[in-house]
């Protein structure tokens, strides 16, 4: 009885933490102020949670959980070896390996599935409404036609040296790619919810948030959406249709993926076109968003208002940029990597690997945090290894994806792989699920990838497919 008392406790601990984390990631996103007195502490829960995880049952690890701590003790590994006061160097990041690797992911197989179930449908309402309030806001503040907006530091309209988009931060494809996965969290509690008013919200908030994420005008996120797209649409089709004996269930696969580009990438871009106001030139139109914090900004003035005219037009892209610029930050890591072979073992430490890119990059190329690419980044950091570790997850992900494709499963479990793989298109040109203390997109990705894995491990072996 005390030991089952105690196993008690340190669930509903677990899952205080867990879900406490994600509390914190919402009120840092809107930049309040005690979000960053508790930063220095966010860790040392995690490590609480990691042993109220050890209580639950070490002996339940699946593969995915011991390759993703395989990762945190490469990453020490390689501090010591270089010589690097961890504690200085690498702690921030560790903790946030600890919280993500070692107690998100591990998360949904601690619990029973309905027990989880419930979890998941309580943590993706919250962040739901809190993201869809924000993107109301922006919608607002677009089409009113507001110079500057700011609440805090979260959505607000603005005209970055000419450029009428909506920004987070001042940061578009973090705002764009946040907003798109909640798309797919917002589709994921629709199938949780079991009553017609809750459907009905859920779709509104997709609505009111693919007009904000239209409005980001940010090209990942459309073309990751309609990857997830179309794997959804595959999903379904195997899980739910008696596909012929001569199609090929695979070949469909790309062609469903290119689909839902096109389609999402189409009406995205409309409501766009539909949305976006005529901007005419007012006093800040050549304000440079990233060198102007947020939080110093106010409503614009009457003398600022922006005059509005019937007629919306699209942003003009830039067909010569491609990847607006991150060609010369990739280019950078390769020669790095080319003029240091050493680092493909030990790697460069994430704090250095930026600085050590930029030195690397043509000359007047601008100056970027980070590899822009999650793969790319982790190899400069962590060497092979760590990218082998790394893609070790990605493919443990995926093989219990499509152990759970193949089952009469229950549709929310089905799109629960969605958000992962919309985030793991998304990595191919930023990272948000590293170098980013507190990132949400971690948060999602470790606790959705922990929740796949949990679901095929309950699968009974005898009763696969032959």
């Amino acid at each position: 009885m005390k030991q089952e008392t105690g196993r008690r406790i340190a669930r509903w601990g677990y899952m205080a933490v867990a879900a406490g984390y994600l509390w914190w990631n919402l009120a840092r996103m809107t930049e309040f102020s005690w979000t960053f007195t508790i930063m220095p502490y966010l860790g040392d829960f995690g490590i609480i949670a990691a042993i109220f995880s050890l209580i639950l049952g070490w002996k339940k690890r699946s593969p995915l959980v011991w390759t993703m701590t395989a990762g945190l003790g490469w990453m020490l590994l390689m501090s010591a070896i270089r010589g690097e006061n961890v504690l200085a160097a690498e702690w921030q990041y560790l903790k946030e390996g600890i919280i993500a690797f070692l107690v998100l992911a591990p998360l949904p197989g601690c619990l029973t599935e309905n027990r989880f179930r419930q979890f998941l449908k309580g943590t993706i309402a919250v962040w739901t409404t809190a993201i869809t309030c924000q993107a109301a806001i922006g919608l607002w503040a677009a089409i009113s036609g507001h110079a500057v907006f700011s609440m805090k530091g979260t959505w607000y309209i603005g005209m970055n040296l000419g450029d009428h988009r909506l920004y987070l931060n001042a940061y578009v494809t973090t705002a764009a790619a946040k907003m798109g996965m909640t798309v797919l969290l917002t589709a994921i509690l629709f199938t949780l919810s079991r009553t017609k008013r809750a459907k009905i919200a859920c779709v509104m908030a997709i609505l009111v948030q693919c007009g904000a994420l239209a409005l980001t005008d940010c090209r990942t996120a459309f073309v990751a959406l309609g990857v997830a797209t179309g794997f959804c649409v595959w999903t379904l089709l195997g899980a739910k249709v008696h596909m012929p004996s001569k199609l090929n269930h695979r070949l469909i696969l790309p062609v469903l993926m290119a689909a839902g580009i096109i389609l999402c990438y189409g009406l995205l871009a409309g409501v766009l076109t539909l949305l976006a106001p005529s901007v005419a030139p007012g006093p800040l139109d050549n304000v440079n968003l990233l060198e102007f914090p947020a939080h110093l900004m106010t409503e614009a003035s009457a003398e600022q208002e922006v005059i509005l005219d019937s007629t919306p037009v699209h942003r003009s892209i830039d067909t010569t940029d491609t990847f607006n610029g991150r060609w010369g930050i990739w280019k950078g890591a390769l020669r790095l990597l080319k003029a240091q072979p050493e680092l493909l073992l030990t790697g460069t430490s994430a704090p250095l690997a930026a600085g050590m890119m930029n030195l690397y990059t043509d000359p007047g190329t601008k100056y970027f945090q980070h590899a822009h690419n999650l793969y790319l980044q982790t190899l400069v950091s962590w060497g092979i290894p760590g990218l082998l570790i790394l893609l070790a997850v990605i493919s443990i992900f995926f093989t219990q994806t499509a152990r759970i494709s193949k089952r009469n499963q229950p549709l929310w479990v089905l799109m629960l792989p969605l958000p992962v793989i919309y985030l793991l298109v998304c990595e191919l040109v930023d990272c948000f699920t590293m170098l980013s203390t507190g990132s949400p997109m971690l948060y999602w990705l470790c606790l959705l990838m922990g929740a796949v894995d949990a679901q095929a491990r309950r699968l009974k072996p005898q009763a696969l497919p032959k």
